[in-house]
Order: structure tokens, then sequence, then C-alpha cells
């Protein structure tokens, strides 16, 4: 069963605003995570691994926030980058 914190990361993880430094760069990656954390709150679980990223998204956001972690933008993308990964592996946690 799942944790309350668990729930609470995963409810985050929807409310993220877009993240103003990918300039709408990997939005198509992101809604799909997001339409399956959704489906994982309301009770499905899912066979396929979930990976946070692929290595092409890292060489993209590991620069930006590199160059950008001294502003809010920077601070922002961080924080959805930390709560990506916090989703992907309470999901694989409960893989089916």
């Amino acid at each position: 069963m799942v944790k309350k914190y668990e729930k609470k990361i995963l409810e985050a993880y929807l409310n993220l605003p877009s993240r103003k430094l990918l300039k709408h760069q990997f939005e198509m990656e992101e809604d799909y995570l997001a339409g399956h954390v959704s489906r994982f709150l309301h009770g499905e679980r899912f066979e396929e691994e979930f990976a946070p990223f692929s290595d092409y998204e890292l060489e993209v956001i590991n620069p930006l926030i590199e160059s950008n972690k001294a502003n809010d933008e920077g601070k922002e993308l961080i924080t959805a980058v930390l709560l990506t990964k916090a989703v992907c592996n309470i999901m694989n946690k409960y893989k089916k």
C-alpha cells in the first residue's frame, strides 16, 4: 500500500509548474509520466520500469542546472528533477 508521504510526493509532481528553463522541451515526456502518475494515484499499477530521464535529457538538463543554480528558475528545475526521480522510484517500488 502506498504510504501517505509517497502519495503527497506523487501529487506534488502533478502540481509542478512548467520548467521555464527547458522552454517546453521534453513536454511530451513530462505529460507521459504525469499521465502514469495520475493513473497510479487512482490505483493502477504498471509492469514497466520508469526511468526519470534519458541520457539525452540529462545532457540538456544538467548544464542548465549548473549554469542557473543561483537563480529561481534553476532552483525550480532542480526541484522538478528531484521530484521526477522520486516519482519514478515510488512507481517502480510498487511495480506490478
